[in-house]
């Protein structure tokens, strides 16, 4: 059992499920993010997160990250990340909410070039 009051260990961790192919790697990672305190947050992690809720097409979780990311004036600008959630309201057939994101992107400065959309 891991010591949970060690933010960096948690945060490695969570990488770690980020990366594997795990079935259960988005409930153990939900786990684990109970164990950072609000004062520990790091951007990288949250675009981390983003991207996995993504690929694991779990919208809803995917746009708390990032209605987050914005509040906290976090700008993503790795194109893989962009794709990742672009190509998620498109497989969800939710262009609407697609909408709202790149007005919401654009204003907060992330990167949206004319190729995602391809």
């Amino acid at each position: 059992m891991v010591n949970m009051t060690v933010p960096p260990l948690v945060r490695a961790m969570i990488c770690a499920y980020c990366k594997s192919s795990g079935k259960e790697r988005v409930s153990k990672i939900e786990e684990l993010t109970e164990h950072i305190p609000e004062e520990e947050y790091r951007p990288w992690l949250n675009v981390l997160l983003i991207r996995l809720y993504a690929q694991e097409g779990l919208l809803d979780s995917m746009e708390r990250l990032i209605h987050e990311a914005v509040h906290r004036d976090v700008r993503v600008v790795a194109s893989g990340v962009m794709r990742s959630i672009i190509s998620r309201y498109f497989r969800c057939d939710s262009i609407s909410r697609l909408t709202k994101f790149i007005s919401l992107a654009e204003c907060a400065g992330w990167k949206l070039c004319h190729a995602l959309y391809h």
